[in-house]
Parts: structure tokens; sequence; C-alpha cells
């Protein structure tokens, strides 16, 4: 797969770098009440390991 940027990309789970290949990267976005926000990557196996079983139950899009 070509790659769609030039960025080196960090999973903010394990610290390894996420390769742009399906299904990741995986973004996580943070928010707060004063609509302040920050965007995180991660790998999708990163994610589904580290969310609870009833959160990784709801993933719909991974």
């Amino acid at each position: 797969m070509a790659q769609r940027w030039p960025l080196k990309l960090m999973c903010c789970f394990c610290g390894d770098t996420v390769e742009q290949e399906h299904p990741d990267p995986c973004t996580i976005v943070v928010s707060n009440v004063d609509d302040h926000w920050q965007q995180f990557y991660c790998h999708v196996a990163c994610i589904q390991e580290h969310l609870v079983k009833s959160a990784r139950d709801e993933l719909r899009i991974l």
C-alpha cells in the first residue's frame, strides 16, 4: 500500500510506529467540556487490548 502521508505515527499505547496498512492507523480523539481536544494514533490491536471487555464489545468499526 502506498504511504498516504510522510508522517511517522507513534502508537499512544505501545510507543511503536504505526504502519499505514489496513486496518491501521486508528485515531483516538480526547475532548473535554471546554471543547478542547487532542488526537492520538494507535494500532487497532493495541486499542482492542487495552479497552475493558464491555467497551471492546461495543467497537463496531474495527
